[in-house]
């Protein structure tokens, strides 16, 4: 009786003259991308206006550099950074934020500018874990690689062994 109620329901309310259309997952996808897009697009828009309007917002650039990071376009991160670093030159997250985007820019190459960045950051805070990991890198990309190892091998240090979480996250 039910299977017979279900065919006749679906007779009556369904397609089925229709022809079948298998599930296409690469066009769903590419509809979000769109969507994803075009919603940074806006709000990157927006915070621009902001920003014309309010050149000296330190939340404002920071929050244009990362969100440009973040979309993977580090030389457009780079203006809105360091005009952040110029009016908050005491804040390190920021401060290293910006040398790891001027890395990024160069295709891992840490520049001058990049490690006096990360040297700034360490002045204030020697075990910053940033720093220490492209101050490292920087050492091996100019031939000291014993130099590099050391580095390495004191953030290593500040890592904790423990795992990260909770008991109930770590299972």
């Amino acid at each position: 009786v039910s299977l017979a109620l279900s065919i006749g329901l679906y007779l009556h309310l369904g397609s089925p003259a229709l022809p079948g259309k298998p599930y296409n997952l690469s066009a769903e996808q590419e509809a979000l991308t769109k969507a994803v897009v075009s919603e940074f697009d806006a709000m990157m828009a927006k915070l621009e206006s902001h920003l014309e309007a309010n050149p000296d917002d330190v939340e404002g650039l920071k929050g244009m550099g990362w969100a440009q990071m973040r979309a993977g376009k580090p030389e457009k991160a780079i203006g809105a950074l360091k005009r952040a670093v110029e009016l908050a030159p005491k804040d390190m997250q920021l401060l290293a934020l910006y040398g790891e985007t001027l890395v990024e820019a160069a295709s891992g190459k840490v520049s001058d500018e990049a490690i006096d960045a990360f040297n700034r950051v360490l002045a204030g805070n020697a075990k910053d874990p940033r720093a220490l990991y492209y101050k490292g890198l920087r050492l091996s990309q100019t031939g000291e690689q014993k130099a590099a190892l050391a580095r390495w091998s004191e953030l290593s240090k500040g890592i904790p062994l423990e795992p990260v979480g909770t008991p109930q996250t770590r299972n």
